[in-house]
C-alpha cells in the first residue's frame, strides 16, 4: 500500500481572546473582535456625539451627515454610504429582475411589492429568490 499523505499542517493563530477563548490569526484581528466585549465607544462622532466602537463605522456614519454616497449601483443612478447598503440593493434588483422574468417560484403580486418597496428603503434584508411567509 502506498503510504499516506502528510496531514496538512493547521492553521496558526496565536492571539486568544481572554473573554471567550476565540483565536485569531493576527493581532489586530483580536484587537476588533475584543471590542465586542466592552461598552467602550472610542470613535465619536464629532458632529453629533454618537460612539462607535470601530473608525469605519464612524466613517459611514459621517457620511450621514455630509450625504455623501460613494458606493454607487452600477444599473441605475442610486448611490448608498456603504458597501452593504448597495449590495443589498443589487441582491433586491437581481430578485426582482429574476421574478419578473419567470425564473423564480414566487408568483405572488404581494411578493413584488414587497421587492420593490426593499428597493426603494434599501432596508437590511437579505433577499433570495424564495418566499418568507
Amino acid at each position: 500500500p502506498a503510504p499516506a499523505p502528510p496531514a496538512a499542517a493547521a492553521p496558526r493563530v496565536p492571539f486568544h481572546c481572554s473573554e471567550c477563548g476565540k483565536s485569531f490569526r493576527y493581532r489586530s484581528d483580536l484587537r476588533r473582535h475584543f471590542a465586542r466585549h466592552t461598552a467602550l465607544k472610542p470613535h465619536a462622532c464629532p458632529r453629533c456625539g454618537k460612539g462607535f466602537k470601530h473608525s469605519f463605522n464612524l466613517a459611514n456614519h459621517l457620511r450621514s451627515h455630509t450625504g455623501e454616497r460613494p458606493y454607487r449601483c452600477s444599473a441605475c443612478p442610486k448611490g448608498f454610504r456603504d458597501s452593504t447598503g448597495l449590495l443589498h440593493h443589487q441582491e433586491a434588483k437581481q430578485a426582482l429582475e429574476e421574478l419578473e422574468e419567470g425564473q423564480c417560484d414566487w408568483s405572488m403580486e404581494k411578493q413584488k411589492v414587497w421587492l420593490r418597496r426593499s428597493l426603494e428603503s434599501a432596508g437590511p434584508w437579505k433577499y433570495s429568490c424564495r418566499p418568507h411567509w
